[in-house]
């Protein structure tokens, strides 16, 4: 069985988004908990705070000093915020240039001895012990290798959705029966 496509950088990044997802989802309770999240931003400022708080409470005279670490506690958050987004978007402008190996035509051919995959300029095989599972994920339909590396196929690739089927019914059968 083989399939060809085209992922585009917004496919990829899309990937990416649901791979960050599943991975989330095995968090434990308490890391996803929005008690948490709130504790993880709350507690910094409070230890920041600390030391002038308790300078203004024994002298009284620390209003300027609790006003510098709040202005400067919120003004560092913010410009690591900043300074986050602007690397994430040089990152991504040149991972995904429009003549990136990324953005080529991959052909994926899959058959009793595993799945490989290559667009011409690189190829890697995968035997059928290394998938642990298949998925449909949005407009994607993942080969799961760990919990946030598949190899995605956009549904697009498929003529109809019973050949979509059939690669599905296909991999299940070769993933759940070991090699």
């Amino acid at each position: 069985m083989e399939v060809t496509y085209r992922l585009t950088a917004e496919d990829r990044l899309t990937f990416e988004r649901t791979a960050r997802a599943r991975v989330a989802r095995h968090f434990t309770p308490l890391l996803r908990s929005k008690v948490m999240q709130v504790l993880v931003f709350v507690a910094p400022f409070a230890l920041t705070m600390l030391l002038p708080l308790y300078l203004w409470a024994k002298t009284g005279s620390g209003e300027i000093a609790v006003s510098v670490c709040v202005y400067g506690y919120f003004a560092g958050a913010e410009s690591m915020r900043l300074c986050g987004r602007f690397w994430q978007r040089q990152h991504l402008r040149h991972l995904y240039s429009p003549d990136s190996y990324l953005l080529k035509e991959y052909r994926m051919k899959l058959d009793d001895e595993g799945i490989e995959v290559g667009n011409g300029e690189i190829a890697s095989k995968y035997r059928w012990a290394a998938i642990k599972e298949i998925s449909q994920e949005g407009k994607f339909l993942v080969l799961w290798v760990d919990r946030a590396y598949g190899l995605p196929v956009p549904a697009r690739a498929f003529a109809d959705d019973d050949e979509q089927q059939r690669l599905m019914a296909f991999a299940k059968a070769h993933i759940a029966a070991p090699t």
